[in-house]
């Protein structure tokens, strides 16, 4: 089973870019018998979104079920965005990926998960690909309370514009132009794309040859290209955090 990198310290590495607080409604499941509704609500973003959740205990955690309504292409978000992703949101405010939310031919999706969280809020954001390892800042959905006694629970989110935050405008352009593939096989080129912008190729170079190389199906190419943006956001950070010789750290 393919397992993204998520050591601590690449979680810390992200936590040092550049990041928006965001925060949401969180439930807790603790002891749930039978099944909870909940609703999801369009943000801001999208306020025609819609949908609705169902959380039931299951023989190794809890099932989430997801249906959502009236969506748009995540490109609508910006160039960059090619779906949707589900998140669940605990109370230690790490945010956790639960799957891809695939739009069908009438701009709806849904999902099915398992997760061993037993407190969480779920979200829906615009993302470039299914395996990012922390929400932007589109969010398009959020859960809304049918029952149950609701906390706020806060996390970091990739501000909008962070996945091209460098580029010309040529290069945003380009992005659009190179949409006629399968979605899947778009998003892992989406994938290397932005893992070239995060200059992987200077510094995750095996990491991101391996993503590159031609020889994974798209969706193990997503997770390869994935692990090089981590590593080269990590060792940028670090780079950033060594003070010159005979220099002054503030």
């Amino acid at each position: 089973m393919r397992v993204l990198i998520l050591c601590a310290f690449l979680l810390t590495s992200i936590a040092q870019a550049q990041v928006v607080e965001r925060s949401t409604t969180a439930f807790s499941y603790c002891g749930l018998a039978g099944m909870t509704k909940l609703d999801l609500v369009g943000t801001l973003n999208l306020p025609s979104g819609h949908g609705k959740v169902e959380v039931e205990r299951e023989r190794g955690g809890l099932e989430i079920k997801t249906k959502a309504e009236h969506l748009v292409p995540a490109s609508v978000f910006g160039a960059e965005y090619l779906t949707y992703v589900l998140w669940a949101i605990p109370p230690n405010g790490s945010p956790l990926n639960l799957g891809e939310m695939v739009l069908d031919s009438n701009n709806h999706a849904k999902l099915k998960v398992m997760t061993n969280l037993q407190t969480f809020g779920l979200i829906v954001t615009a993302e470039p690909y299914f395996a990012v390892s922390q929400p932007s800042g589109v969010v398009v959905l959020e859960n809304a309370p049918r029952a149950g006694v609701p906390t706020r629970v806060r996390y970091d989110a990739l501000p909008a514009g962070y996945y091209i935050a460098n580029l010309r405008p040529v290069d945003v352009k380009g992005i659009a132009l190179m949409n006629f593939n399968p979605p899947e096989v778009n998003q892992a080129e989406n994938a290397i794309r932005i893992a070239r912008w995060r200059n992987a190729d200077e510094y995750a170079p095996a990491a991101l040859a391996r993503a590159e190389s031609g020889n994974l199906p798209p969706e193990e190419t997503v997770f390869a290209a994935e692990d090089a943006r981590l590593l080269a956001v990590m060792r940028q950070g670090n780079e950033t955090a060594t003070c010159p010789s005979g220099s002054a750290h503030k």
